[in-house]
């Protein structure tokens, strides 16, 4: 009988879940109307369809029909519901209706009414937490321990009493207490012997130690042994950031303290890396990790070695930076200066667009961007006019940065800074077309017509590049209007047809 019961509805399961597959459908398509009829269909044919209820209060939800979708969800709240795509549908329409108590409240009423399913109790549990009341989700662990005797449900009580102890309103009474009944209960289940996976608090107890210890002594400044430690943890897992923080850390306090290793045994050269004190030293490190990782039969590319290249030679230059005020940004040689600017463009280009450098910062950025590109000048000298001065990236790169800080900030002093910095820069190399693209691109946000005119003749933009390139300068002559009958270089003696070119009928061929 039992069995005939269960095969029942586990029919009538498989008849409703296709049913409500079109209004699954349409939901997932973004066609909420559609949904919404083919739910009243349903709710037609069987009024009580919780099911269809709650799928047609979510389409209403997307309608912006709100109080429609309250009254059908009140009624469903009220019939308590205890089926899991109701209470999903439910869980969706609440979600999005920003109202994640009644969440809350729906799991309630179904738990109370079967007080033995643990999968609502669970879905009430994770109700709590979500909102926030540690004494109610203590309750719901606490049940759920009662009903299925399982160990995380009991370490979810214990954690409860922990997070309802740091709440701001419990009084220092209550949290002692509270701490005090979370450790008698780790305790009493560890005398009971029923510890199993619980027991592995950390995931490994061996990668903890070395990494609690290295922070331990960085906290105590011991510099040596920090950047040792690091090394051969990096060793092991090349691509584990924190460590590449401490080590580069730790190579910056010894450089900056003019510490120097004393000389090892072979026994403690094995035992114990010998401490990098020098940037140099740890640059040949990191190089060597990336080669001695690459090697290996099926490894994959890492990007710690990178990250960390980056972070050190970031940090050089802030040390250069100190030893060398004056000199430190002019390079001997061609080959050195592009290898600067190629360090500068990659630093610009992979800086966080979410979390960009202060104004002040990218103003002090461009100054010494500037700079070195005014130090740069000296390797162009007898350079043809055709040719591109070597530094000109410097100036293109300063002036992406300005662009971007005057389009946030407004500055116009910003902005007069950009325009006079890039008019010098092409006095200096008259056909670098990066710097008239550039220009051009400030002149068109600022509605310059004559500006953009100048610098589209300067590009000779001819044929096709008048789709992609005059977009930039065609919108602001046009509202100008800025045609000088005198200047004018249209060759009206060659036109035969108006339809040879478009020109305005308030200025046609017949009054040239």
């Amino acid at each position: 009988m039992a069995s005939m019961v269960v095969a029942r509805s586990h029919a009538d399961s498989s008849i409703n879940e296709r049913r409500l597959r079109p209004v699954y459908d349409y939901l997932d398509n973004g066609n909420h109307k559609k949904a919404l009829q083919e739910a009243e269909k349903l709710l037609k044919k069987q009024k009580d369809f919780s099911c269809a209820k709650a799928l047609k209060a979510l389409a209403l939800v997307r309608l912006t029909r709100m109080d429609e979708a309250y009254a059908t969800l009140k009624e469903l709240q009220q019939e308590a519901v205890t089926d899991d795509p109701t209470l999903q549908a439910m869980t969706l329409c609440y979600r999005e209706l920003e109202r994640p108590e009644l969440i809350v409240e729906a799991y309630e009423r179904a738990s109370q009414k079967e007080p033995q399913n643990e999968e609502l109790l669970t879905h009430l549990f994770m109700g709590y937490v979500r909102l926030g009341q540690a004494k109610q989700q203590r309750h719901a662990a606490l049940a759920l321990h009662r009903l299925r005797h399982k160990n995380p449900y009991y370490f979810w009580a214990v954690m409860s009493l922990v997070v309802e102890a740091g709440q701001p309103d419990t009084s220092a009474v209550e949290r002692s207490t509270l701490l005090l009944l979370a450790q008698r209960m780790v305790d009493k289940f560890v005398k009971e012997g029923r510890l199993e996976a619980e027991a592995e608090i950390l995931t490994s107890y061996l990668d903890f130690v070395p990494q609690h210890k290295v922070e331990l002594l960085s906290k105590l400044e011991r510099w040596p042994q920090v950047n040792s430690i690091c090394k051969s943890l990096l060793l092991d897992n090349p691509d584990h950031w924190l460590f590449y923080q401490l080590y580069l850390d730790s190579v910056e306090k010894l450089q900056a303290s003019g510490w120097t290793p004393e000389t090892q045994s072979e026994k403690e050269a094995e035992l114990r890396p010998r401490p990098d004190h020098t940037f140099e030293l740890a640059l040949d490190f990191v190089e060597s990790l990336t080669g001695a990782w690459t090697s290996r039969p099926g490894s994959s590319v890492l990007r710690g070695p990178f990250m960390a290249r980056i972070s050190l030679l970031d940090k050089m230059e802030d040390s250069l930076k100190v030893a060398l005020p004056d000199t430190w940004h002019v390079p001997p040689d061609v080959n050195t200066m592009q290898r600067h600017l190629t360090w500068c463009q990659l630093r610009y280009y992979l800086t966080r667009r979410d979390a960009p450098p202060s104004k002040e910062q990218r103003l002090q950025l461009v100054r010494d961007l500037f700079e070195s590109y005014q130090n740069g000048l000296r390797f162009g000298i007898g350079l043809l006019p055709t040719d591109f001065q070597p530094s000109d990236n410097y100036a293109i790169l300063a002036g992406c940065i300005l662009l971007d800080v005057w389009q946030e900030s407004g500055d116009n002093r910003v902005l007069l800074w950009l325009l006079a910095a890039l008019e010098r820069a092409l006095l200096n190399s008259p056909s670098c077309f990066q710097l008239k693209l550039l220009l051009l691109k400030v002149y068109g946000r600022i509605g310059a017509a004559t500006a953009c005119q100048r610098l589209a003749e300067l590009l000779d933009i001819k044929h096709i590049q008048h789709d992609t390139l005059g977009q930039e300068s065609l919108k602001q002559v046009m509202s100008c209007l800025e045609i000088d009958p005198v200047h004018d270089k249209t060759a009206w003696h060659e036109l035969r047809d108006n339809r040879d070119v478009q020109i305005f009928r308030e200025w046609g061929a017949s009054r040239k």
